[in-house]
């Protein structure tokens, strides 16, 4: 029997709340943090490093390089003692692999990389790092505008994510997995627009290159596509992508930045085109082939510290 939309979000909130990993508490601590000032979130920063740093002193791998850089996790009193730590690299991540980056006897959910950027790398996440995606996820909907429960459709870039039991679970939060892989059948586009007229969604997500087939087709063909709001991630969000999405979705689209490894990074500011960092439970670098730090507006690389997977630290992950 189909169920009322308000019944599906009723339905959606009761099982986003029954989450194991519940992000419930932590949620309402972002909600509280994202109007802090620099000084407040660095100190927040610091605390959660030393932290971070003591648990994977428990590690040989790691406890081997605090060691050789002179690190005690007590005594670090700045996020520039950071810089002491070497980085650790995906090749590191590859031949160490999660026994040997892992604490022992940690548990966690198993997670892999795509490899868009080189070989895989596999990580483990605990409940309490899932909790925090999706805290920090759905701090990111409440910027658009999007209530728990609300309708979303999500376009994802790897098919062999949708198990039987992601589909499902994606169902009971009111959520309508479509791989993108499948939009480049203009029959399947048509189809969604239809399924959006009838039942607009609040939220339209997905990879860059899946939301811009959407967006081409429906421009193409002169369907409307109902959505309220817009973000992609997976892949660079290329002008021209940008361009033909809004101009088909009639509203802004924002990215989000994350990968498999850390989880959030960034998201993208409804009022600006600019980045802000998810930075209550990670520390993003950016650096120069040296390794020193670049200066602002400067391109360089990513050294990302993961400030809550207790079971498996990443510490300047390149």
């Amino acid at each position: 029997m189909r169920l009322r939309a308000s019944s599906r979000e009723l339905v959606a909130r009761l099982a986003w709340q029954a989450d194991p990993a519940r992000p419930g508490p932590v949620y309402e601590g972002l909600r509280r943090s994202q109007w802090w000032d620099r000084e407040r979130l660095e100190q927040l920063q610091v605390e959660r490093l030393r932290e971070i740093l003591a648990v994977a002193a428990l590690i040989p791998f790691h406890r081997e390089r605090l060691s050789a850089a002179g690190i005690e996790p007590g005594d670090v009193d700045s996020l520039d003692d950071l810089a002491r730590i070497p980085q650790l690299t995906r090749e590191d991540l590859q031949s160490a692999g999660v026994a040997r980056l892992s604490v022992p006897g940690a548990r966690g959910l198993p997670r892999t990389s795509s490899g868009a950027t080189g070989q895989p790398v596999k990580v483990i996440w605990p409940r309490e790092k899932h909790a925090w995606f999706q805290a920090a996820d759905r701090r990111f909907n409440d910027w658009l505008g999007v209530a728990v429960g609300e309708r979303r459709l999500s376009l994802p870039n790897r098919p062999s994510s949708l198990t039987r039991r992601a589909v499902a679970a994606a169902a009971a939060l009111n959520i309508t997995l479509l791989p993108a892989a499948r939009l480049v059948d203009p029959g399947v586009v048509r189809e969604l627009s239809r399924s959006l007229a009838r039942r607009p969604a609040a939220l339209a997500t997905g990879v860059s290159t899946g939301l811009y087939v959407v967006a081409r087709s429906a421009l193409d063909s002169g369907v409307e596509l109902s959505v309220r709001s817009c973000w992609s991630g997976g892949a660079r969000l290329l002008p021209h992508h940008r361009d033909v999405i809004e101009e088909a979705l009639r509203v802004s689209v924002h990215e989000r930045y994350r990968n498999v490894e850390n989880g959030a990074l960034a998201y993208e500011c409804p009022e600006g085109r600019s980045f802000h960092v998810a930075a209550e439970s990670v520390i993003v670098e950016i650096v120069r082939d040296d390794g020193t730090a670049a200066a602002p507006g400067e391109h360089g690389y990513v050294l990302v510290t993961d400030l809550c997977n207790r079971a498996m630290p990443l510490i300047r992950y390149r």
